[in-house]
């Protein structure tokens, strides 16, 4: 059986808005666990919290609630058109 590379559990994510009465939720609940060597893709409407979930995978920012387990390398693809080479698309 494979070890577990991305382990999420109960992750969410909010941030406070300037008038440091209100906050806003990105992420609520999160559960994922990512096996070694599986790939992931996440897809998502605009405003769905993917770059979000994408900078807590890399530990970009720390969630605001649960806990991300990581074991090994983790790279992540946060700006559209990155890694892909013009010619070859």
């Amino acid at each position: 059986m494979s070890q577990a590379a991305i382990t999420m559990d109960g992750v969410g994510k909010s941030y406070r808005l300037k008038d440091q009465r209100s906050i806003r939720h990105s992420l609520q609940d999160i559960n994922l666990r990512v096996l070694a060597g599986e790939s992931l893709g996440i897809v998502g409407a605009n405003g769905s919290g993917k770059s979000t979930l994408l900078k807590l995978i890399a530990q970009i920012t720390n969630p605001s609630a649960g806990t991300i387990t990581i074991t090994g390398q983790v790279a992540a693809l946060l700006e559209v058109g990155l890694g892909f080479h013009p010619e070859l698309t």
